[in-house]
Order: structure tokens, then C-alpha cells, then sequence
């Protein structure tokens, strides 16, 4: 099963009786003015190289040390600079992921199906406020820090072509998972115009499946990142 929520350029109300989620308690940054894609002079911290090979599954805190230079994400990913990135997957009681359609304006992976909620890590910013911050931004519902559970960091390289020019994506990401008390299906998600075009839901083994094959639809992920994630999250709490 799945349903879709399209773009919306206001957040709605979210109804929750468990309190894992709740309406963000402060307007989105940006509301009504939300940059459209991504803004290419937004600041990362520079990192060193992570030590590991990329498609290295490493714990909390590994891999992510920072060099204390502070550059643009346009030049960052003309450059090939190392950096920080969150992953946030929400899954329901049901065994249910859900998926965020990235926006055609992207600059990377436009229209691809992807993890539930992701985000670069802001100079001097830290993983979990960032994670949590991604998801009140992107689908208008906050979230407590405490249920955010930090599954693994994973190191990603990659290259490819965007309206910009050529770019190499260094990223250290860090994994989260949230299990939520409700279903999706009984959710009030929001997709901001610019950021996610639609949410889908599907059973983890469907997902699972499509990333193993290389499914065309979804961004791809390494077979590393797929087997320790999709463990981690058929694994009892």
C-alpha cells in the first residue's frame, strides 16, 4: 500500500495522541519565501579525509572531523571537499517507510524517490539538531531529539552533472531512525514546494528490493549502506 501527498506551500496541522511528533511549535524558516532546490552559497564545515574507503559503515563519531575552513556548498562540490550530511527514515508499526520524491528543482537526483528526510550539516552545526531541524523544515511536523535513534555513519562519493556544472559529493552521513507510534497513513504530512514534490509510503522489503536492483526511481545507495540499514530497522527496539 501507499498514498502521496503532494507539494504544499503552507504547513497543516498534525494530529498526534503518542507525542513522538507534534506541529512545529515556530513557523518553517523561510515560510512563503523557501528557496527553490538549494542555495549554493549555504556554509559547510570542511572535514578531513574520513580514513575509510567510501561505502564504509562506521560507528557514531567516526569519520567526521572537521579542518576548521568553512566553504560554500557550490564550491564544496566543485571542489570535492569533504562534508557532513544527515539521513533521517521514519517507519510506521505497520513495518511501512516512508519516502520523499525530491523536488525537479533539485540540483542532484531530481524527481528520484529517497530517504525519508535529508539535509547537509551547517557550519557548526551537529548531526542530531540538524536531523531534527530537517524534518520540521521539509515536512512541518517537530520532532523530539530523544527519538531520533542514530543507527551508523556511513562514508558516500560521488560524481555527476547539475545546471551548475560538475560535481564530486564527499559526504560523511549520518543515519537516523525514528519509529513512529502511529501510521503514516493516519498522518498530516506536509511536502514543501522547492524540497519534496510528494511522500510515498511502501513495506521495507519493497523498498529494499528497488535499492538492491538499481532501481532507476530511487536514488541510489550503496549495498553497504542498504544491508546495515535495512537490518537495523527490522531489528526489534
Amino acid at each position: 500500500k501507499c498514498f502521496f501527498v503532494f507539494a504544499s506551500s503552507h504547513v497543516g496541522s498534525v494530529s498526534m495522541r503518542r507525542g513522538s511528533l507534534r506541529m512545529a511549535s515556530s513557523p518553517i524558516i523561510g515560510q512563503g519565501k523557501l528557496p527553490v532546490g538549494q542555495d549554493p552559497s549555504e556554509l559547510f564545515d570542511v572535514c578531513k579525509h574520513p580514513g575509510f574507503p567510501p561505502s564504509s559503515v562506521l560507528e557514531k563519531g567516526f569519520g567526521a572531523e572537521t579542518t576548521g575552513a568553512v566553504k560554500a556548498r557550490g564550491l564544496v562540490h566543485r571542489d570535492g571537499d569533504w562534508h557532513r550530511a544527515v539521513h533521517v527514515w521514519l517507519v510506521d508499526p505497520a513495518g511501512d517507510v516512508l519516502l520523499q520524491q525530491r523536488s525537479a528543482d533539485k540540483d542532484t537526483n531530481p524527481n528520484l524517490w529517497d530517504v525519508s528526510v535529508a539535509g547537509h550539516i551547517g557550519a557548526g552545526d551537529e548531526g542530531l539538531e540538524t536531523a531534527v531541524r530537517e524534518v520540521e523544515e521539509e515536512m512541518g511536523i517537530g520532532i523530539d531529539a530523544d527519538k531520533l535513534q542514530h543507527l551508523f555513519n556511513i562514508v558516500s562519493s560521488f560524481a555527476g552533472e547539475t545546471k551548475h556544472g560538475p560535481y564530486q559529493c564527499n559526504e560523511i552521513q549520518e543515519v537516523f531512525l525514528v519509529r513512529l507510534a502511529e501510521l503514516h497513513q493516519d498522518m498530516a504530512y506536509v511536502a514543501h514546494a522547492g524540497e519534496v514534490s510528494a511522500w510515498r509510503t511502501e513495506k521495507l522489503s519493497i523498498t529494499e528490493s528497488a535499492l538492491l536492483s538499481g532501481d532507476s526511481e530511487y536514488v541510489p545507495r550503496s549495498r553497504a549502506y542498504i544491508e546495515a540499514f535495512f537490518a537495523a530497522a527490522r531489528r526489534k527496539e
